[in-house]
């Protein structure tokens, strides 16, 4: 849900009708859990004087404020980490809301901002960058002998060839941190 400044709001008053056009955007926590994927898209100076340049004046201070807020953030992560609370789902929300691409130019200057054709846009443009044909290269290792300080013995290739025992996975999975991420399933290592 891509809110613009073309939104007007309506509020009735008794007898008459007010109508405003929003330009700015102020949300809270319960409002971000119900509309995860909402973003809010300012004009151009032309059609609205939410600009950039409109706030030229509170640059520094809101950039102290977020370093404030972000050293704050970093000290309560360090606290409760990823122990499946509240903190963390901010977190993820916030990362996925900051790291979704909502509009891309192609290189012929038209903007795309329905996400089908973005991640079409994306996939054209590596195929071309990275397709193609490529050359295989012969490479001499040869060379490296002489930088190597230790070879493996027959022994010791057999052991790590060797097959993985029982008692091994036991003691590897027995060894995980019990807060650690829980797994595809939901669960944590504790709960084994």
């Amino acid at each position: 849900m891509a809110l613009t400044t073309n939104v007007l709001l309506n509020i009735c008053t008794g007898s008459r009708s007010l109508c405003k056009r929003l330009d700015r955007m102020l949300v809270n926590k319960a409002w971000l859990d119900k509309w995860p994927n909402a973003s809010y898209i300012s004009a151009l100076p032309s059609t609205s004087d939410h600009s950039p340049s409109s706030f030229m004046a509170i640059t520094e201070a809101v950039k102290m404020e977020e370093n404030m807020l972000h050293q704050c953030s970093k000290l309560q992560w360090l606290k409760q980490g990823d122990r499946n609370t509240k903190v963390f789902f901010r977190k993820i929300n916030a990362t996925r809301v900051r790291q979704r691409i909502y509009q891309i130019s192609t290189p012929s200057g038209e903007v795309l901002t329905d996400m089908s054709e973005v991640t079409e846009e994306f996939v054209s443009y590596f195929k071309a960058l990275l397709g193609g044909t490529r050359t295989r290269r012969d490479f001499n290792l040869a060379f490296l002998s002489s930088e190597l300080k230790h070879c493996l013995t027959e022994d010791e290739a057999d052991l790590l060839c060797a097959p993985t025992t029982v008692t091994e996975i036991k003691d590897a999975i027995f060894d995980i941190a019990e807060d650690s991420a829980p797994g595809p399933d939901g669960l944590h290592f504790s709960f084994l």
